[in-house]
């Protein structure tokens, strides 16, 4: 069910922090793979995250007791990014893109031209699934 990627990190998660650095692991790894790939964005390199400069403290060693992690040749400290991650994501940080609705005669239009341009005029199936998604809609 997993991606070969994810199989890398040989302990899956049990708890919501686990989940988190679960995650944040796979996400550095596969970081770490594209880093200087052609398909790689110039505006967003791809870099072990958060950088040093965003969250100096996440490559902390901390103290004997702090809980670290290597990954990638470097050390981090898992409370710390654990805290860094939640600031980043927490809701008010979250910005929400109003969401586009598709109207009735807008889906109606979408559902009229598909059936035109797969000459299914005369095809029963379609019309079945064109009224259950209409009805969908009127939900």
């Amino acid at each position: 069910p997993y991606p070969p990627v994810c199989l890398v990190s040989h302990d899956f998660p049990d708890t919501g922090d686990q989940s988190i650095l679960w995650l944040w692991t796979i996400h550095n790894k596969a970081n770490l793979m594209l880093a200087g790939d052609q398909t790689e964005d110039p505006a967003s390199p791809k870099i072990q995250w958060p950088s040093a400069q965003n969250c100096p403290a996440c490559r902390n060693n901390g103290n004997r007791w702090t809980p670290v992690l290597t990954l990638n040749g470097e050390t981090w400290n898992q409370v710390e990014v654990l805290r860094y991650i939640r600031s980043i994501y927490k809701a008010e940080n979250i910005k929400q893109t109003p969401q586009f609705v598709a109207t009735e005669d807008i889906v109606e239009k979408v559902l009229n031209n598909l059936k035109k341009e797969l000459k299914s005029e005369n095809n029963q199936l379609f019309d079945e699934a064109h009224d259950k998604i209409i009805k969908f809609c009127k939900k």
